[in-house]
Parts: C-alpha cells; structure tokens; sequence
C-alpha cells in the first residue's frame, strides 16, 4: 500500500495523515477495505454490552488497540511479483476490529507501475 507519495513537481501527494500511534499505518495507507452487509452488525456480541460484531476486512491490517494482537499487525503479503517497471502483491486482509467471531477469507490483489514522468499506476 502507498503511505506517501512525493514528486519534484507537486511535493507531497498524499500526505501522512495527522493520528496517533494507536492506529500507525493502519488507516494511512490507501487501500481496500471489504464490508460484509448481510453479517456487519447483525450478529450479538453479548460481551460488549449488546454491540454487534462488526465485519470489517482492512487491507492494511488490524488496529494497534485490539486486544490479543501484537502491537502491530500488518495484513501479510502471501505474493509479490516485480518485472519491466511494476509490482502486483497479493495479500491477506485482516478484520479491524477484534475479537470477533469471522474469519477473514479474502484476498486483496494490488498492481504498482511505474509509467514515468512522475506517474504511478495503481490497480486494485
């Protein structure tokens, strides 16, 4: 995933946004996130005071905060392959907010190519 990128011509494209070290990388890259409709928020989490299970699959990975985690859990590249000017990564999207009784079953599939002249192609 992109964090920042800078050019000689404009500076700073996207910017590192203004966060604390709770949520670091996680929600300043760009990337895909997936939302489960039927099952976000339709199943009882009776543990959390009658809050719902959210299903949110981050393509980053899992927050700094959730509980069982290492302090950081970046979702996993599981393939990379570079030739002729680009990169494509497939990789493991991770739920954002934990514990959770969902598995995450889906996998992210991302292109980076260098076209010139300052031009980044991104394919998601």
């Amino acid at each position: 995933n992109i964090y920042s990128h800078v050019n000689e011509v404009l500076g700073e494209l996207i910017p590192p946004q203004e966060r604390d070290d709770q949520d670091a990388w996680i929600d300043e890259t760009t990337m895909m996130v997936s939302v489960d409709i039927a099952l976000n928020f339709a199943v009882p989490n009776k543990m959390s005071g009658g809050k719902n299970f959210q299903h949110y699959v981050h393509q980053a990975g899992a927050y700094n905060r959730d509980v069982g985690l290492p302090p950081i859990f970046y979702s996993p590249n599981i393939a990379m392959h570079c030739a002729d000017h680009s990169c494509a990564f497939a990789s493991w999207g991770q739920h954002a907010h934990v514990p959770t009784i969902f598995e995450s079953d889906i996998l992210y599939f991302t292109r980076f190519r260098n076209c010139g002249d300052g031009v980044m192609e991104i394919i998601r």
